[in-house]
């Protein structure tokens, strides 16, 4: 199966990415090949705004044929959802065709993934977030504001100290769940409750954001590719509790490679009673994401 059609793309991806993750980045080395790459699609976008969605998405999706690649190599006998990953897989050749020639561009959504590696390993950042100010593209959408990294880090740093949540990261049976359930932008506020945490109980906590905006979750798919701490990404209007598209549910490797499906559905199974009865609009938005972690 790690051969399979699915994922054409991910071998070559995988080479290009592992020699930026390996090479001291700045974030100026991500806006560099931000600009080196939007260079080379000429006038294929009108502004930048659509160019960095549709390298945010082709991104996102080199991301999760790796992913998947990745997950099979490990566990070949895993209940995929192999109608969702062919589904991205074509998408993935229609937003590969929309930003030039097929070769440079999976070369530069690499090296763009791979730079965001070595500067998350250097430190948890919404370096994307910044990225999209950084260009000014707040200004000219939907008024989107990501929470700057000072506030990620206070809060992160202040919500992962208590002694509870201590208690369970220590817990090998247990987990954490880190939510933003309402419009997690980039990722920003997950990345500095991760930061808050010892790296040595990443694996202990499960990381989740939900966003009616697409290219938020394909900003959050690319930031968290490589995170040691399981995550998943809910592309859902968080105040109707609705999914936005077909295959709304992304995770990154840590996802699989750490059984997380598993060690979801046993908590999911001792807590399912409370979660139902308890009602509340977090319950049931709990609930919901729980009902999913096991739908790709």
């Amino acid at each position: 199966m790690t051969n399979n059609v699915f994922w054409p793309d991910a071998p070559a991806a995988m080479v290009h990415l592992q020699r930026f993750a390996d090479e001291p980045a700045q974030p100026s080395t991500l806006l560099d090949c931000y600009k080196r790459i939007r260079s080379a699609t000429g006038n294929k976008f009108s502004s930048d705004h659509d160019f960095f969605s549709a390298l945010c998405e082709a991104a996102a999706l080199l991301a999760n044929q790796m992913t998947y690649l990745m997950a099979c190599t490990r566990n070949p006998f895993y209940d995929y959802n192999l109608e969702q990953v062919h589904a991205r897989a074509i998408r993935a050749e229609t937003v590969l065709a929309s930003l030039g020639k097929r070769e440079d561009v999976i070369a530069g959504a690499a090296e763009f993934i791979g730079i965001l590696v070595a500067l998350q390993a250097s430190g948890y950042r919404d370096y994307l977030g910044e990225l999209f100010h950084s260009l000014e593209l707040h200004n000219s959408d939907r008024g989107q504001f990501f929470t700057p990294h000072s506030i990620s880090t206070l809060l992160g740093g202040m919500t992962m100290s208590t002694e509870e949540v201590r208690q369970r990261l220590y817990d090998c049976d247990d987990y954490v769940e880190v939510a933003d359930g309402c419009g997690c932008g980039a990722g920003s506020m997950l990345l500095g409750a991760l930061g808050g945490v010892s790296p040595l109980y990443h694996r202990n906590m499960l990381l989740t954001g939900v966003d009616v905006d697409p290219r938020c979750i394909h900003m959050c798919v690319v930031q968290f590719f490589a995170v040691p701490a399981p995550t998943c990404f809910f592309h859902y209007d968080g105040l109707l509790l609705t999914p936005q598209s077909q295959y709304p549910v992304w995770a990154n490797p840590a996802y699989f490679l750490q059984s997380m499906r598993l060690r979801a559905k046993r908590k999911h199974e001792r807590e399912a009673r409370s979660l139902a009865t308890a009602g509340g609009h977090v319950n049931q938005l709990r609930a919901i994401l729980r009902a999913n972690l096991g739908s790709f």
